[in-house]
């Protein structure tokens, strides 16, 4: 008798949101909550410019790696791993870095310099880096959007990359913006990977 398959989604879908990777941390994406074999399918892609690795883990054991390229599409990443009778198991990601990978200033703002509207540089001057600090991105936003997205004339989004080339802090300015004022800045940092993915059990 053939089994059926069922499709759950991750337990961490929010949604319709994607899963992003945090810079420092690992991710949690998923704990099993019911009996049975789990297959775990995940993908992903990458906003940046340059290779993100980065690893799977179950129960904190560190059990796939990987390379998600800089495509612009979704990648398949973990494909229909296999999980037996493992109640309660979770599964994560991180970025294949050091906890302190990257040492930034207290305050993402001051290191943005805008020019009419939009990114013009970036000062990493006081900017650290490992030499095994993958890239992350730097998002500018316009800070009122947080109050109300639906405003017309608000800024739009700059997104920009920070590397080590050579020993040094470099960045690359994928998207400068618009609209963006000094005084209503919102500066995030992100790995620039997203993931999403289901689970079949059966």
């Amino acid at each position: 008798m053939k089994l059926q398959m069922v499709r759950h989604q991750l337990s961490t879908f929010d949604g319709g949101r994607f899963v992003s990777l945090d810079v420092s941390s690992s991710t949690l994406l998923h704990t099993i909550n019911t009996e049975g074999t789990h297959f775990i399918r995940i993908s992903g892609f990458n906003r940046g410019r340059r290779d993100r690795k980065i690893s799977f883990l179950f129960d904190n054991q560190e059990t796939v790696f990987t390379t998600v390229k800089p495509t612009g599409n979704s990648q398949l990443l973990l494909p229909h791993i296999p999980i037996f009778n493992a109640l309660g198991m979770t599964a994560s990601a991180k970025i294949q870095h050091s906890t302190n990978a990257w040492t930034f200033p207290l305050d993402l703002t001051q290191m943005v310099n805008i020019d009419n509207g939009s990114v013009l540089a970036v000062v990493v001057l006081n900017v650290i880096a490992t030499t095994d600090a993958q890239p992350v991105l730097l998002k500018v936003s316009d800070s009122r959007r947080d109050n109300n997205s639906a405003v017309a004339g608000l800024g739009r989004e700059a997104l920009i990359e920070l590397y080590v080339e050579n020993s040094t802090v470099a960045f690359e300015i994928l998207d400068g913006g618009e609209g963006l004022h000094g005084s209503f800045l919102k500066v995030d940092l992100l790995t620039g990977i997203f993931l999403f993915g289901d689970v079949f059990v059966e």
